[in-house]
C-alpha cells in the first residue's frame, strides 16, 4: 500500500494537468448533446486523451462505425511501441500485472516511467497509472456535469493542455542526439502528415518516423565508436 500511495504522489502534475483537458472533454460531449454517462463512459473505457475527441467528432458527423474505430485504433498504435519498449524493464512482472497497468499507459505515464520512475515495482508504477486514470475519469464527470457553464471559447486553449505536459516532461529530461533526432524528426513528419489528407495517421506516421530516426541515429553512432576502439 505505501508503494501504491507513493506511485500516486509522483504523478500529481500529471493529473493537475489532465483535468482541464478531460473537463473540456466533458463539457464538449454535453453540448454536443450526449448524455453525461456516455461521455463518462468514453473516457472510462477508451481513456485516449486526443482519440476520445477524435471519437467524439466522427461519430456525431455519423461517420460509420468502422472508420470511427479504425482512426481511433490507428490514432492509438503507438502504444504497441511504448509496451515493446518497456517490456525488458518491467521482467519480473506477470502477464496479468502488465495488463492491468497496460490499461492506464497514457503518453504521459509512459515518459514518467522511461524518465521519472525511482523504482520498477509493480504497485509503484499501478499506482502511478491509476491516479491519473482517476484523474482522467473525475475531471470529466465534473466538465460534463458543469458543461453548460463553460465558455465556448475557452474549450479551444484547453485542448493544448496535454500536448504542452507532453513537451514539458519530454524537454526535462537529459537528451542525446538519436533522442533528439527522434523527437524532432517525428514531430516534422507528424506535421506534415496532418496538413495532408493523412491527418488521422499523423501521430502514427510521426511515431514510426522518429523512431526509425532515432534508432538509425544510434546504429550510426555505434558504428563509428567501434573503428575507434579498435585502434586503442
Amino acid at each position: 500500500m505505501k508503494s501504491l500511495m507513493a506511485g500516486m504522489r509522483a504523478v500529481w502534475p500529471i493529473v493537475l494537468a489532465y483535468a482541464p483537458v478531460s473537463a473540456v472533454f466533458g463539457a464538449l460531449a454535453v453540448h454536443m448533446h450526449e448524455p453525461l454517462l456516455i461521455a463518462v463512459l468514453i473516457s472510462a473505457l477508451v481513456y485516449a486523451g486526443s482519440a476520445q475527441f477524435i471519437l467524439l467528432s466522427m461519430a456525431l458527423a455519423h461517420n460509420p462505425i468502422w472508420a470511427t474505430i479504425g482512426t481511433v485504433l490507428l490514432v492509438n498504435m503507438r502504444h504497441l511501441f511504448y509496451g515493446m519498449t518497456l517490456k525488458d524493464r518491467l521482467t519480473r512482472w506477470t502477464p496479468g500485472e502488465k495488463a492491468l497497468f497496460a490499461f492506464g499507459l497514457t503518453d504521459e505515464v509512459y515518459l514518467w516511467g522511461m524518465v521519472s520512475a525511482r523504482t520498477t515495482t509493480f504497485s509503484y508504477w499501478l499506482g502511478a497509472s491509476w491516479a491519473c486514470y482517476l484523474g482522467w475519469v473525475g475531471a470529466t464527470v465534473a466538465g460534463a456535469w458543469e458543461g453548460k457553464g463553460l465558455p465556448p471559447s475557452w474549450t479551444g486553449p484547453l485542448q493544448f493542455t496535454l500536448p504542452l505536459l507532453f513537451l514539458g516532461l519530454l524537454f526535462a529530461t537529459e537528451r542525446s542526439r538519436a533522442q533528439l533526432w527522434a523527437a524532432f524528426g517525428g514531430g516534422a513528419m507528424a506535421a506534415l502528415a496532418s496538413l495532408s489528407h493523412a491527418a488521422p495517421l499523423a501521430i502514427f506516421v510521426g511515431a514510426i518516423g522518429g523512431a526509425t530516426l532515432g534508432w538509425g541515429t544510434d546504429r550510426l553512432a555505434v558504428r563509428k565508436e567501434r573503428p575507434e576502439q579498435g585502434h586503442v
